[in-house]
């Protein structure tokens, strides 16, 4: 059976009545097909909530000055527990654990090369479940799961290419660890292929099995992007900015989110075998004059589109929505004097380091936006720390006035001014 309904500001023909005006929750028109699964496709006019989401400020871990243990410098992930504690790698400091009031207690790991140790860690879950900590450390080659009973069980990461997106390792809500598969690439292949594998279930013997694949589906409109040089790099393919890459995310509860960025549509793949098509209208963003000047001299394609990927991220929160990062327009910025007499000019161009997330509830509705403040520097893409949401509650790595490093807490105000 496929189920299809409209939200948002309308005027359409629906179940043989004309609705006019603002409609913000429209009931289903079915319709039955011969599908083996039951699929509803909610397309978006508008959002649900006027004015979207507003971030209010509840706490900040990290001091400008005090004990070496609380102050951050050069966050690169962390992870929140539903106890509300907080861990954070820096590239220089081991795994910190801030409490949730925002007191430092310790370490989990200082940095070195032993077992019970980190080197650079490019991923980190924790098991609500279990009380365990996992941590995807590429500088020793290696997936570490700290213990609640205080035990460390390391893996090899043997053939594993590291992943850098935010869910290279994810905790469902049954206490499995799941790792994001990266294929490596050589000369013989040097790009991706499909169908291929993206997560895999890390059981207790060290085996990845469960293995959960793309499939050539998201090939109709995106191409086969993947750069055998940047296979131990930050980036799968540097063209990602500017052409669509196929993306997915996996959710606590087993879904799974497919999309295409060649326009705003992506799908939900649910445990139970439904699927949900969501889409919202959107107009396509532009690379503009200037900016493709520039990243055509310095990027790897001779002529690049002018047409960007519709949006970059895709994150599923445990309450079963969907948080969705559009495309950002990219930033100008000055360079220094020096640096600008040596490349010969004043000015580059840079994703852009801030934005605003779409919201989507668990029925498919874009309930609205939500902008991160101008002190948190997000872009979507490894290059900037993630973001850990639950529900109503985002945590985000921001800097002061100063430059001085924090994670702050953030509360969202649905439809409130600030």
């Amino acid at each position: 059976m496929t189920t299809k309904w409209t939200s948002g500001c309308v005027a359409l023909l629906l179940v043989s009545a004309v609705v006019h005006g603002c409609a913000r929750d429209l009931p289903p028109s079915v319709e039955t097909d011969d599908e083996s699964r039951d699929t509803t496709t909610v397309v978006n006019n508008a959002p649900l909530v006027e004015g979207g989401g507003h971030l209010l400020e509840v706490s900040r871990l990290g001091t400008l000055n005090g004990p070496p243990g609380t102050q951050l410098a050069n966050v690169l992930r962390f992870t929140v527990a539903h106890t509300g504690q907080t861990y954070v790698f820096e590239g220089n400091g081991g795994i910190k654990i801030f409490e949730a009031d925002g007191s430092f207690s310790g370490w989990v790991a200082r940095q070195g090369q032993g077992p019970n140790e980190v080197g650079h860690v490019t991923g980190m879950a924790y098991d609500d479940f279990g009380g365990n900590l996992a941590v995807y450390d590429v500088g020793n080659g290696r997936i570490s799961v700290f213990g609640s009973d205080g035990q460390v069980r390391s893996v090899p990461q043997g053939s594993l290419r590291p992943s850098y997106a935010e869910d290279a390792l994810a905790y469902d809500q049954n206490g499995r660890l799941w790792v994001g598969l990266e294929p490596r690439l050589s000369l013989e292949q040097p790009t991706l292929r499909y169908p291929r594998p993206i997560f895999a279930h890390l059981d207790t013997s060290g085996a990845l099995v469960d293995t959960v694949w793309a499939g050539t589906d998201l090939l109709d409109r995106c191409p086969t992007l993947g750069e055998a040089q940047y296979q131990n790099g930050f980036w799968q393919d540097k063209r990602s900015p500017f052409v669509p890459m196929a993306l997915w995310a996996l959710g606590a509860d087993g879904s799974i989110a497919f999309g295409c960025p060649a326009d705003y549509s992506f799908r939900i793949e649910r445990p139970d075998r439904t699927v949900l098509k969501i889409s919202r209208l959107w107009e396509p963003l532009r690379l503009g004059q200037q900016a493709k000047v520039f990243f055509e001299a310095w990027a790897p394609m001779p002529v690049l589109p002018t047409r960007r990927p519709a949006y970059a991220r895709i994150v599923l929160t445990p309450d079963r929505r969907a948080w969705v990062w559009p495309t950002q327009p990219f930033e100008r910025y000055a360079l220094s004097s020096s640096l600008g007499a040596r490349v010969g000019r004043n000015d580059a161009w840079r994703l852009a380091e801030g934005g605003a997330f779409d919201v989507f509830d668990e029925y498919g509705r874009w309930v609205g936006s939500v902008r991160l403040p101008p002190a948190v520097r997000y872009t979507g893409y490894p290059t900037t720390p993630p973001v850990t949401i639950r529900g109503d509650t985002i945590w985000a790595v921001g800097r002061d006035a100063l430059d001085v490093e924090y994670i702050v807490k953030y509360m969202v105000r649905w439809g409130e001014s600030l």
